[in-house]
């Protein structure tokens, strides 16, 4: 007894044996081309089926080591980015903390302070006496009003004028500085003070008539009026350091 020589090809159709076949077996008969068809159907599907469980096989294994990879690299991402957080977590909160150190710090609104460098630094201007915005100056006129100038009454306000001037405390009722009001400015003066005359000369007797010129005669005594001469300055001031005086705004 034969067996059917199967070929790995695929069978498009299978033959339906007639009536009118002559019933005639043996490799080319016809009893036997379904066989054959169906055969070799079976030897096509079973090898196909066989190369894509060894590829699924090999898949696997590089899905798996790919998977193992990524989880991997996942765990790795993962400490590193907790690592990341903390240290961006820490320093916002050093940001933070510096931040509100800063805003807490920071000069109000129409301070004066004095800078050691002639550039005009930001949020600052001359306190120069110059007329500024109303709008632009919003807090600064808020804060000083009009107290140093009323610029043109409508659109603008004067800065205080602090160039070559030195910085008094308001007296605020302490009897010192009496009759000042604040913001104003105050002339240059000396406290009253007198100088004693000096060079008398005292006689016996009764003196007349004219010695010198400028010698005034009076009874016992006579005297001369004399000048001292001059000494000083335009000014009087004390030691000082010329720095740059600005308002915040």
């Amino acid at each position: 007894m034969a067996t059917i020589n199967e070929q790995d090809i695929w069978e498009e159709t299978i033959y339906e044996i007639a009536t009118t076949d002559d019933v005639v077996g043996g490799p080319g008969g016809i009893a036997n081309r379904q066989a054959h068809q169906l055969a070799n159907r079976t030897l096509h599907l079973s090898t196909g089926l066989s190369t894509t469980i060894s590829s699924t096989g090999t898949l696997s294994t590089s899905v798996s080591s790919a998977l193992s990879t990524t989880v991997s690299n996942i765990a790795a991402l993962s400490t590193s980015t907790g690592t990341g957080l903390s240290t961006a977590s820490s320093n916002i909160t050093s940001l933070s903390t510096a931040t509100a150190m800063q805003t807490a710090n920071a000069a109000p609104v129409g301070e004066v302070a004095y800078f050691a460098s002639a550039a005009l630094h930001a949020g600052w201007l001359k306190a120069n006496g110059a007329a500024v915005s109303r709008t632009t100056y919003a807090d600064l006129f808020a804060a000083i009003g009009t107290i140093y100038g009323a610029g043109d009454g409508n659109k603008t306000f004067h800065l205080p004028d602090l160039r070559g001037e030195f910085i008094r405390g308001f007296d605020d009722g302490r009897g010192i500085d009496v009759g000042r009001t604040f913001g104003s400015g105050q002339a240059e003066d000396f406290r009253l003070h007198n100088h004693g005359p000096s060079g008398i000369v005292s006689a016996s007797g009764s003196v007349a008539g004219s010695v010198d010129a400028g010698i005034a005669l009076g009874g016992s005594n006579f005297w001369k009026s004399t000048t001292t001469a001059a000494t000083g300055g335009t000014e009087t001031r004390p030691r000082n350091l010329a720095l740059l005086a600005c308002i915040k705004y």
